[in-house]
């Protein structure tokens, strides 16, 4: 994604989420930092839940009120430029019948309708102030989607609901309660130094320079959250010939030089 990144002027996403005792707002905010980040600018949401998901009607969970207006502003809060819905108006045929719209498949108005209604004409008022919002955060997450395709390929887990995607979003989810913003860094970010943490989930896959950055990044007082898998193999998966976890021991050396010891 971050390569795709590239060749587009505007990055989309589409954050279907949980509703009713299901929806906490985790799962808007880390698809919005992830998508805002790829391009250092604003997103559009090009679709999100209307009434209600699903490819048939037996597991249907409308919002309860006020969350399809929360689902706006929660979404905005993370750089969205925009937010539209699939879609419309329920469609009458096809796979999906019953993932629904705005309108139900009669096409007159309900409560759906009447709470995208209020919030439209709120964003007709301030709407202007959210375009093009700017987020500071102190904090980033690196996401390296080679190390994500290597430990699918080479799992530390069976376990279907692990692996590296599921650390990324323990992470995240971490800093969301704890109400601390961040942004995601990509293997090809060449400067660190703009935050004061850098959060690292099993880098597993990363060639030495990228390494030495992270180093460097150390050595000059930025303070590093890593965690297991790291530094294991270069580029191309395959595992160093040196102790892990490889040009990081350097990193290692500086941080315990900089613990103070004491008795007691």
């Amino acid at each position: 994604e971050p390569e795709v990144a590239k060749v587009l002027d505007v990055v989309a996403t589409n954050p279907y989420h949980g509703t009713q005792d299901h929806m906490d707002g985790a799962s808007q905010s880390l698809a919005g930092d992830y998508f805002r980040s790829l391009k250092r600018q604003n997103y559009l949401v090009t679709e999100t839940n209307a009434q209600a998901i699903g490819w048939d009607s037996a597991g249907q969970y409308p919002p309860y009120d006020g969350q399809l207006r929360l689902d706006v502003y929660t979404d905005l809060s993370s750089g969205a430029n925009m937010v539209e819905y699939w879609h419309w108006h329920s469609i009458h045929a096809g796979q999906e019948t019953y993932w629904k719209g705005v309108l139900s498949h009669d096409l007159e108005a309900n409560r759906a309708y009447a709470e995208v209604s209020r919030t439209a004409h709120e964003l007709q008022k301030i709407g202007p102030q959210f375009v093009n919002m700017k987020i500071h955060n102190d904090v980033a997450i690196l996401y390296s989607p080679d190390s994500n395709n290597g430990l699918s390929f080479m799992p530390y887990t069976h376990d279907a609901a692990g692996g590296y995607n599921a650390s990324v979003q323990q992470l995240h989810g971490a800093l969301y309660k704890a109400n601390v913003g961040a942004d995601f860094v990509f293997p090809s970010t060449t400067d660190f130094s703009q935050y004061k943490l850098l959060i690292v989930p099993s880098l597993y896959v990363a060639d030495d320079a990228l390494l030495k950055r992270i180093s460097d990044y150390i050595h000059d007082g930025g303070h590093v959250l890593m965690t297991f898998k790291s530094g294991f193999t270069n580029e191309n998966s395959a595992v160093r010939w040196e102790k892990a976890p490889g040009p990081l021991r350097e990193a290692r050396r500086v941080l315990f030089r900089s613990i103070p010891c004491g008795r007691g």
